[in-house]
């Protein structure tokens, strides 16, 4: 898994990933799963509404901050992070992207970030590294590409060539890798092909979709976990969604 995916943000993942995109609990939710991590996230978060250390919180906050809108909208923790995101300057494709999706799921979506993202989009032409102008990688763009395609009345043009660069980086067992010619990664995988179901009625990517949920499928084990893990299964299940 690339180093940029350190446990903390894994265990932020885990926790917006028990629900499908677009999907909201109900109020009041007894889940225990949905409890104890946002009582964790609201532990770990700074006196200034941020998470992480200095050099990463941006895409800490942004991570956790969508988990907590998701779960908790109205609560301060929520609004505390997601007030510094837009009061912080986000630098790098994966806090820029993140930050879309938690201000979009938390009804404050700054169309200057959504243009940010999608100028990143059309100046590379293809993909995108972890920053702008940067050899591009299929984690950076999938990211890119989930969080614009969730945005209402997002230009579904601004996305064609990332869109390009993800079908022609599918190896041939339907999966996907950090880096081109690696085996197949199930994380990886599973957020690619969230990002593409969620372009499907703008690009054809039927043949790329059944063939990576055929890869995610054949990884699900008897008890019906992928690799006994909370997180790849989870995100295995929304890749489903």
């Amino acid at each position: 898994m690339k180093s940029h995916c350190i446990p903390f943000v894994l265990a932020l993942m885990a926790v917006s990933s028990l629900l499908a995109p677009g999907i909201l609990p109900l109020a009041g939710t007894t889940d225990p799963a949905i409890q104890n991590g946002t009582a964790y996230l609201r532990v770990r978060q700074n006196a200034d509404g941020s998470f992480g250390a200095d050099g990463l919180a941006a895409r800490d906050t942004a991570a956790a901050a969508e988990a907590l809108a998701s779960f908790e909208p109205t609560a301060g923790s929520t609004s505390q992070a997601l007030l510094w995101l837009k009061s912080h300057e986000l630098e790098g494709t994966d806090p820029l992207a993140r930050a879309v999706e938690a201000l979009n799921s938390g009804g404050q979506l700054q169309a200057d970030l959504v243009a940010r993202l999608e100028s990143y989009l059309a100046e590379a032409a293809t993909g995108l590294g972890s920053f702008s102008g940067q050899q591009p990688d299929v984690f950076d763009t999938s990211l890119a590409v989930r969080a614009l395609s969730r945005v209402p009345g997002n230009d579904p043009g601004a996305l064609a060539y990332a869109v390009g660069f993800l079908k022609n980086s599918q190896n041939s067992d339907g999966g996907w890798a950090y880096a081109q010619g690696a085996p197949s990664d199930l994380f990886v995988t599973a957020i690619l092909t969230q990002a593409l179901a969620g372009v499907r009625n703008s690009y054809d990517v039927s043949a790329a979709l059944s063939s990576a949920l055929a890869f995610l499928s054949a990884s699900v084990q008897s008890n019906g976990s992928v690799q006994d893990s909370p997180l790849l299964t989870a995100e295995t299940i929304r890749a489903f969604a």
